[in-house]
């Protein structure tokens, strides 16, 4: 989707400006915006997270039997619960990181679930979805099994398409994304209800016509998140970022790739060309939305400015895009020199891990993860220990806490709240 107004024009930076003081619809309503990234390719620049951060929180997750977690595979964060799956069960936490109790069971019983592909909170009642495949399970937050219902699907010219990635819209309906595995799929995403029942169907807009179907990681990621009661959906391979409004996905940004777009050419090869000729186009991986900024997680592919080794979940092949909303200025983030964590946001709050957000929370909260054991190396490196961080006694506090931690014990939390 293109569109002809100047992303700098005057006007539409005034109307941006004093809209923001009102509601988010309204926001929206006014203003529609263009982002010309392709004009942004090659040129870096360094960010302080300081400049951006109001603070930083690291949660300890008690380890013990009962609650040791393989990796961090799926998680959501209430203000005060945390439910964090790693594919086999799914675990309550505290605010503060102390075991509540596990929700449901690994099994095939009643009220059991195979493995996990997802867990949600369900907004207006105290209650979260498990999926398992091809079905969602509904628990109350006390572990008490209450209903389970098969997906919907969609069947066209005699292909099933599936759900892929979803989101709890209110606690009785979920917009569902649909993967456009060949190509012609009609709609790309469907509002369905707690037994399966599908409520409205939004069309699709983009095809392409692959000769046998299979199916892409840039196919399957799409970024549904939620800022308040608004719903915002952004495709991998498609350019703008929809919010949602009762029965139509309404533009809100166009992320302007240009030349370094992939084509529907590409799209449509066979999967060994596919593979091979993604390296030459950019891809927005994941957007995360704060009142203030937008962050956005884009695969260079062999533009990266970095050739350093992929280390856990940080991709020095992925850069992080920013926008202010405030004064619609842009910038790719440079990578750091930090060999533990070479990418993401410079830290030098408290001289901790660099921010490589994983999700967004509460509206303004950027949500990211960190395995004992390399806060642990970090802390012990000469790098740290030499450092000089805008808060020292942060510094002191994150230094006792991985002192705290065993190699072996899960994952640190590292919530970052943003300046309004």
């Amino acid at each position: 989707m293109k569109k002809k107004n100047l992303f700098y024009s005057s006007i539409l930076l005034l109307v941006f400006i004093s809209g923001i003081a009102c509601t988010r619809e309204k926001t929206f309503n006014q203003n529609q915006r263009q982002l010309p990234i392709h004009k942004y390719i090659g040129y870096l620049s360094e960010h302080a997270l300081s400049d951006m951060v109001d603070r930083i929180e690291y949660i300890k997750l008690e380890t013990s039997n009962r609650s040791l977690l393989n990796q961090i595979a799926h998680i959501d964060i209430q203000t005060d619960k945390i439910a964090i799956s790693d594919s086999r069960k799914c675990i309550l936490y505290s605010k503060d990181g102390k075991y509540i109790r596990t929700i449901g069971r690994n099994g095939r019983g009643a009220g059991e679930y195979a493995s996990i592909h997802g867990i949600s909170f369900l907004p207006d009642k105290e209650e979260i979805a498990i999926r398992d495949r091809k079905e969602l399970l509904i628990y109350s937050i006390y572990g008490e099994f209450r209903h389970r219902f098969k997906l919907p699907i969609l069947l066209q010219d005699n292909i099933v398409y599936s759900v892929g990635k979803y989101i709890p819209v209110t606690d009785s309906t979920f917009l569902g994304y649909l993967p456009n595995t060949k190509g012609v799929l009609k709609f790309k995403a469907i509002l369905f209800d707690r037994d399966g029942e599908i409520i409205h169907k939004y069309p699709n807009y983009i095809f392409f016509d692959r000769k046998k179907e299979y199916i892409t990681s840039h196919d399957y990621d799409i970024n549904l998140y939620r800022i308040g009661n608004t719903i915002l959906f952004k495709e991998c391979l498609n350019d703008t970022l929809f919010y949602m409004k009762g029965n139509d996905l309404i533009l809100e940004y166009i992320f302007d790739l240009g030349k370094y777009s992939m084509p529907t050419s590409v799209r449509e090869s066979d999967p060994s060309s596919y593979f091979t000729n993604s390296e030459n186009y950019i891809t927005i991986r994941n957007v995360f939305e704060s009142p203030k900024y937008i962050f956005l997680e884009c695969d260079l592919g062999k533009y990266s400015p970095t050739n350093i080794k992929q280390t856990n979940q940080y991709n020095p092949k992925y850069c992080w895009g920013l926008l202010n909303k405030v004064d619609n200025s842009f910038t790719f983030i440079k990578p750091t020199k930090n060999k533990i964590y070479p990418t993401g946001i410079m830290n030098d709050y408290d001289n901790g891990p660099n921010l490589y957000p994983q999700r967004i929370i509460m509206g303004n909260t950027l949500l990211s993860w960190i395995d004992a054991y390399r806060l642990k190396a970090h802390v012990a490196s000469e790098v740290f220990k030499n450092s000089k961080p805008k808060y020292p006694e942060k510094k002191k506090e994150l230094e006792r806490l991985a002192n705290s931690l065993d190699g072996n014990d899960n994952p640190v939390l590292m919530l970052v709240t943003l300046k309004e």
